[in-house]
């Protein structure tokens, strides 16, 4: 509360109505009335990123973002949803890509 939140969605599933349904179950008292719940949703970023080169492009700009927004929290729902889609590494392929990229979207968010 008071913060602003980026939320990074990498499978398309992230839903206002989910978040104001958390919101008003986990804290009922304080967001009883509508202008808080107005609040709230305009205090969370939704970026939606299909691929890893997308969410890697959206990491790459993520400090523009950030700066001056009064973000406090990032979420990233989630990395591992891009990498399960993009590399097979039931044939060992793509194994060193993978980790690689991972390596490197890690590094970013640190």
């Amino acid at each position: 509360v008071g913060s602003q939140v980026v939320y990074v969605d990498t499978e398309a599933a992230f839903t206002a109505e989910r978040l104001v349904e958390m919101a008003k179950t986990r804290y009922p008292a304080h967001f009883s009335c509508v202008d808080d719940v107005v609040r709230l949703a305009s205090s969370v970023h939704v970026f939606t990123e299909l691929t890893c080169e997308s969410f890697s492009e959206r990491l790459a700009h993520l400090d523009e973002v950030l700066a001056g927004q009064g973000v406090g929290l990032v979420v990233v729902d989630s990395i591992a949803s891009l990498v399960r889609k993009e590399f097979d590494t039931r044939s060992g392929r793509g194994v060193a890509e993978r980790t690689a990229l991972l390596a490197k979207q890690a590094s970013r968010l640190k």
